[in-house]
């Protein structure tokens, strides 16, 4: 009889589990507090880089051919590059193509390779394992990476040590369910999850990506670029708010799950650092619009954002003639 009890209990669980996993999964929903246009995009699981767009760029339904002479940039890296809250067509990557084609007097193709929730780890794997520049074949890689480096896991392992964990079998089999991705994963900041995981998991919880990991993946990221023949550029993040990676001041956000403002800026800095940087920041201010027109939260910047951080990426590889004229 306790047995059977036991043998109930345990097929009344595993029912309950997938037919969360099902509903999960039927409404494409990647995270449970997830934006409707990112609630309901395809994604696909890699226990190295984690869930990506299933067809690896956003808008489109696989990696185009190149189109004869048509210049082809790729931009890289998290939810800001994405473009969370922002249609496809107002994202910078978008944008860009535009500002770059009015200004040169001819067709330029960006392609959108960024993933919600990517650390600069993520990014680099993603590069390697899904977006190879000897397959994409860009003339320009841009990268946007930075805010998620910084964040606090409540796991104690950085990205890399879970993905070295998610190449076991059983834990790579629990972490490709998209329930026990995202529910876990999305309690961190909420009163359960402090309760779960301790409260000052924020705080004193391991960074995701160490910022001189950061460095050593901005290395690697050059590298498979330079490989296939293409120049490389990394945007220096910014966000509104507690005077870290670009602060814009008027308002504070984004502080769920990461690290104390000065130790975030030191991600920033080492992206300052490398020769290929573009600050995009000045661009923003000198608009003189308030944080709230800037940006669609504590980090995400909104359409008008998107349209700044676009120019000052153009100005940038105008400047530099890293995209000429015929």
């Amino acid at each position: 009889m306790i047995a059977r009890r036991v043998a109930f209990s345990l097929a009344a669980a595993l029912a309950f589990f997938a037919l969360c996993e099902g509903v999960l999964r039927v409404g494409r929903w990647i995270d449970v507090w997830a934006e409707p246009e990112l609630a309901h995009t395809e994604f696909t699981y890699d226990a190295r880089v984690g869930w990506q767009n299933y067809h690896a760029l956003r808008g489109s339904s696989g990696i185009p051919p190149r189109r004869g002479d048509v210049p082809r940039l790729l931009t890289v890296g998290d939810s800001s590059c994405y473009g969370v809250e922002v249609a496809a067509d107002r994202t910078f990557s978008a944008r860009l193509g535009e500002k770059l084609g009015a200004a040169l007097g001819r067709e330029v193709e960006v392609l959108n390779g960024g993933v919600a929730g990517f650390s600069s780890s993520q990014t680099l794997a993603y590069l390697e394992r899904r977006l190879a520049p000897a397959v994409v074949r860009p003339d320009v890689v841009v990268t946007y990476v930075g805010h998620n480096d910084a964040q606090r896991t409540a796991t104690g392992l950085s990205d890399r040590e879970l993905a070295d964990e998610l190449d076991n079998p059983i834990s790579g089999l629990a972490r490709a369910s998209l329930f026990f991705w995202n529910v876990p994963h999305g309690m961190i900041a909420t009163p359960l999850g402090e309760w779960l995981y301790g409260s000052d998991v924020k705080i004193t919880g391991k960074a995701r990506v160490s910022p001189d990991e950061l460095s050593r993946n901005l290395a690697a990221i050059r590298a498979l670029a330079e490989a296939s023949g293409a120049a490389v550029r990394f945007v220096v993040p910014v966000q509104r708010g507690r005077g870290a990676m670009g602060n814009t001041g008027d308002g504070v956000g984004g502080e769920a799950r990461r690290g104390p403002a000065a130790e975030e800026e030191e991600y920033a800095d080492r992206i300052r650092r490398e020769p290929e940087a573009i600050e995009v920041l000045g661009a923003l201010l000198a608009s003189g619009r308030s944080a709230d027109e800037l940006f669609v939260d504590g980090t995400h910047p909104s359409e008008l954002g998107h349209e700044l951080v676009a120019g000052a990426i153009a100005d940038a590889l105008l400047r530099e003639r890293v995209v000429a004229a015929r």
